[in-house]
């Protein structure tokens, strides 16, 4: 299930970026959140805290099924569904972190063990979630691009040699209008369709090439 309605309206509204990112900082801040609420509660032994930090833990819960379908559907849509290993370790850690979030919440509700256990299970928690952050930092900025063609490779490499001196050059009128933005448009597109690149290695070929644009 691609949901490409989805994307083309939000690219309709001027909203280009991948969805998954916007929730992926809820139940990351919750997960965090309830580990250091729980550890104030231990360290200034104030035990009504461990409250806050178990709600931390049920909204995370509930944030991270939007948050793990919209993964699932920017990772067919930018990504074409390549089953590159960032992806593999970002599915078993999602899979992972629900059945940790879920059993701190039945401990909660079963009153089974105690406050060692539910640290234990909040410690892992935050293991899982900082895992999803580096592997998913890791597909966002890798340090190399296996997925990309060699053009697109050369672009994202020439971006981060210009990106100092880059201007929106396409806003400008008469660029738009060029020819060889155009043809460079057209290039792009046929691009994403032949090969399994990234969606910022894309803009990246399109920001750095936009530099040797001749005005015609």
């Amino acid at each position: 299930m691609k949901m490409e309605y989805l994307y083309t309206f939000l690219q309709s509204l001027g909203y280009d970026h991948p969805v998954h990112p916007a929730f992926a900082h809820m139940p990351t801040g919750l997960v965090v959140g309830a580990f250091i609420f729980l550890i104030a509660a231990l360290f200034f032994k104030r035990l009504q805290i461990l409250t806050t930090s178990y709600h931390c833990i049920i909204l995370a819960l509930i944030f991270l099924f939007p948050t793990a379908f919209f993964g699932y559907t920017d990772w067919h849509h930018f990504y074409r569904g390549e089953w590159s290993f960032p992806i593999k370790v970002k599915i078993t850690l999602t899979s992972t972190l629900l059945i940790f979030l879920a059993t701190a919440i039945i401990m909660e509700v079963k009153k089974i063990g105690g406050l060692m256990s539910r640290s234990v299970i909040y410690f892992l928690c935050v293991v899982a979630v900082v895992g999803l952050g580096y592997f998913g930092g890791d597909l966002v900025f890798p340090d190399t691009s296996p997925a990309l063609s060699n053009e697109l490779q050369a672009g994202e490499n020439s971006m981060r040699l210009t990106v100092p001196v880059v201007i929106p050059m396409a806003e400008i009128p008469s660029i738009r209008r060029s020819p060889s933005w155009v043809l460079l448009n057209s290039r792009i597109q046929t691009l994403s369709q032949d090969s399994a690149e990234t969606h910022y290695g894309r803009t990246a070929l399109r920001a750095s090439c936009s530099l040797s644009l001749k005005i015609s």
